[in-house]
């Protein structure tokens, strides 16, 4: 069954009945996280609870329904044991269902899947079981964004004008977490004033352009070198996953080869950013359009083998995924530092 994370506290009261597992899935590392430790936080998941069991990608390769065997082994402390799965994409929808169908007791499974495709079966199985709570995590339109913040506000009991939310959008990266840690902030700076005012937006909240996903596309393509070490250290430090800043890459490069393909008829590149750009992210068309200038396809191509080359070495070899991802991006930004103009 399909949920939202603002829909959590209303649906707790109904987890003993009717619902068993609880799966978080997307690309919003932030809503993920967010959203798993709320329910492992309600549920009394403590990380030296002998009632918590957490596998491992290794386990469940070696026995697919280890879930349901450890569902159906009796605790020694009593109690409700909670099965945790945080390993992206190791859990099949045949795993989910067999846990459904075989459990036992009155075990939950809660997983955290990494991005699901819609035609992924897990996907599809958690999303139409009305046993399983299915929460997609994906950054928020724009439109999103607004009636989240305002929402948000009312609850306060503050006021803010069009003109004002407008800005704070446009300072807001889409990290659910980091948004969640800029509106308290600026909840806490306002003390009992109830408007929110442009000066107060100024004064308290962090710009993040600089560490933003978008901004670090931006940056990979036109060859600041020296910013991506900073601004790696700066997604560490947010918590933002290195599969979430790979998959903004990929895109940023797919939709700027797009562009350069179609470099000599203005109306199609517009027609190319409307569709693949979100509303918060317009602020990417200049750059790309600049870059399209650019950019050879042959160019971009390599950019796309190496990118598709680096998702196939994290997985493959035992050096840190940051190392290796970090050494390719500099490789990237200097190979765009090179091209002729963006020096």
């Amino acid at each position: 069954m399909k949920a939202k994370i603002y829909q959590l506290q209303s649906l707790f009261s109904k987890i003993d009945n009717p619902y068993i597992s609880f799966i978080f899935f997307g690309t919003d590392e932030g809503e993920i996280n967010k959203g798993f430790q709320k329910l492992k936080e309600f549920l009394g998941c403590q990380n030296d609870d002998l009632n918590t069991i957490r596998l491992t990608s290794d386990q469940i390769k070696k026995n697919p329904f280890i879930a349901t065997d450890e569902a159906n082994t009796v605790s020694l402390m009593g109690g409700r044991r909670i099965i945790l799965i945080e390993e992206e994409a190791v859990f099949s929808d045949t795993a989910l269902v067999h846990f459904l169908d075989h459990r036992k007791t009155d075990a939950l499974l809660l997983i955290k899947a990494g991005n699901l495709s819609k035609t992924s079966a897990l996907r599809k199985e958690a999303e139409s079981n009305p046993f399983v709570l299915a929460f997609a995590c994906y950054p928020p339109t724009e439109i999103e964004l607004k009636t989240n913040i305002q929402t948000q506000l009312t609850q306060a009991n503050k006021t803010i004008s069009t003109t004002v939310l407008d800005a704070l959008v446009q300072k807001l990266t889409s990290h659910a977490g980091i948004i969640e840690q800029e509106i308290n902030k600026l909840l806490i700076y306002l003390g009992d004033k109830k408007n929110i005012t442009l000066e107060a937006i100024k004064a308290i909240i962090t710009d993040s352009k600089e560490t933003s996903l978008d901004d670090f596309c931006v940056m990979l393509a036109n060859g600041k070198t020296d910013k991506i070490h900073s601004a790696l250290q700066a997604f560490e430090q947010e918590n933002i996953q290195l599969s979430s800043l790979l998959w903004s890459v990929t895109n940023y490069f797919t939709i700027l080869a797009k562009l350069v393909e179609n470099k000599r008829f203005s109306d199609i590149q517009e027609k190319i950013l409307t569709k693949n750009l979100k509303p918060n992210q317009f602020k990417l068309k200049a750059p790309l359009l600049a870059q399209a200038q650019k950019w050879t396809s042959p160019q971009i191509l390599s950019v796309l083998e190496k990118l598709q080359a680096l998702e196939q070495n994290t997985r493959q070899t035992n050096m840190p995924a940051e190392c290796i991802m970090a050494h390719t991006f500099i490789q990237l930004s200097e190979f765009a530092k090179k091209l002729s103009g963006m020096r």
